[in-house]
């Protein structure tokens, strides 16, 4: 995929596009050109690539970038837990959503409703 996108702004925008149109393909692709071209992800960055996998129930791909996330020095919150879960939830794989669940715990990030919901469903 060819962009001139010109900030991390704009690459957030388009994972989060490509996110809400269950093209994941394309939001990893547009992440992976974040170092090519000189950008460092964000946890917003982070957070809409997750997104963009748990759309497309591609949970080992979430699972991926909240394990990259936290090898980054940045903080993966409960956007980024919650994002993951609903990835696991999707695609049927409650064990590692309830792993998830106890990392939240650990980290003391606070629980909300989404990943809550995610789990137990």
């Amino acid at each position: 995929m060819r962009c001139s996108l010109q900030s991390i702004l704009e690459y957030n925008k388009a994972i989060s596009s490509c996110a809400k149109s269950t093209e994941w393909q394309a939001a990893l692709q547009l992440f992976a050109d974040l170092d090519l071209k000189g950008f460092q992800a964000t946890v917003v960055t982070y957070n809409s690539a997750i997104n963009a996998c748990a759309q497309a129930a591609n949970w080992r791909s979430a699972m991926l970038l909240l394990k990259n996330l936290d090898g980054t020095g940045l903080q993966a919150n409960i956007i980024s837990y919650s994002t993951a879960i609903t990835s696991c939830e999707k695609a049927g794989q409650w064990q590692v959503a309830v792993v998830l669940l106890e990392d939240l715990k650990l980290k003391r990030l606070q629980l909300n409703i989404i990943a809550f919901n995610a789990v137990i469903t």
